[in-house]
């Protein structure tokens, strides 16, 4: 189980009515994020949150943002095109990415939630050479991307 505190990388998710991905976000310090009013989530929205958990890219980092959390983060944007998210949403991502979805539930962030949202893939893929995207929920294929 995740321990959610400053310096975790994490992502969240908002959901509109309808299950509509309303906006996608990362953070490194969750508890400080989520209680603090974010401009582009409805208050109404049900709220996700899920653990980047990766081996990293080793050596120098050119980017303040972790590298696999910025690839999580834009893979996932690309692939379920949030309605409120601005960047990522059209372009593709420059470097191959695969997210393995395990969410947990914002208002208590030690309980796994076992039952994804309807559209939501448990797995999303996308590689920049072959163009290709794919988003996977259980032994059904939701649907493949070509920018």
């Amino acid at each position: 189980m995740p321990q959610w505190g400053s310096g975790v990388k994490a992502l969240y998710m908002g959901l509109r009515s309808g299950n509509v991905c309303q906006y996608l976000g990362r953070t490194e310090n969750l508890k400080r994020r989520l209680n603090s009013a974010h401009h582009k989530l409805d208050e109404s929205a049900s709220i996700y949150v899920g653990q980047v958990s990766s081996p990293g890219k080793p050596g120098r980092k050119s980017k303040k943002v972790p590298v696999d959390l910025d690839i999580a983060e834009q893979v996932l944007i690309f692939v379920l095109k949030p309605e409120d998210n601005d960047k990522f949403k059209e372009s593709p991502p420059q470097r191959c990415g695969v997210v393995y979805s395990r969410l947990f539930d914002a208002d208590n962030h030690e309980d796994p939630v076992y039952v994804l949202p309807s559209k939501f893939p448990v797995l999303a893929v996308y590689d920049p050479l072959s163009e290709l995207g794919l988003l996977l929920k259980g032994n059904e294929r939701l649907k493949t991307i070509r920018p």
